[in-house]
């Protein structure tokens, strides 16, 4: 299906532009050409193979792994749970297998106070 084609082509490409997956530089100067030659189908088949295709990144966030108050960038997909650390120059990977959690709860910190993400919708029952 053309569309469907065109449409996943549009999302990985992206996401590889934006770096939510990581490619080396001889992969990356090869999706260049198949790019250039208007290669989806190989583009998005290469593109599919790779770790963090199909997961969601959220934006840098302050956790208290490997130490507490560390600036990391949270990874989900894929049964795994990653987070991408800064050390100088490089970056850490620590991945964490997750295969029982059946519900997440996403909260935040806002001036001292926890706010839930369920807390909307629970004050309008």
């Amino acid at each position: 299906d053309r569309i469907a084609l065109n449409l996943l082509y549009i999302q990985v490409l992206s996401d590889v532009e934006r770096g939510w997956i990581i490619t080396t530089r001889d992969l990356a100067e090869q999706l260049t050409d198949l790019q250039a030659r208007g290669n989806k189908r190989e583009y998005v088949e290469i593109v599919r193979k790779l770790p963090l295709y199909g997961c969601l990144q959220f934006p840098r966030v302050c956790v208290d792994y490997p130490q507490p108050n560390t600036l990391a960038t949270v990874i989900i997909g894929n049964r795994e749970l990653n987070l991408l650390t800064n050390y100088g120059k490089k970056i850490q990977e620590t991945k964490f297998k997750v295969t029982r959690i059946r519900c997440w709860r996403v909260t935040t910190i806002h001036n001292n106070e926890e706010i839930s993400s369920n807390s909307s919708s629970e004050s309008r029952e």
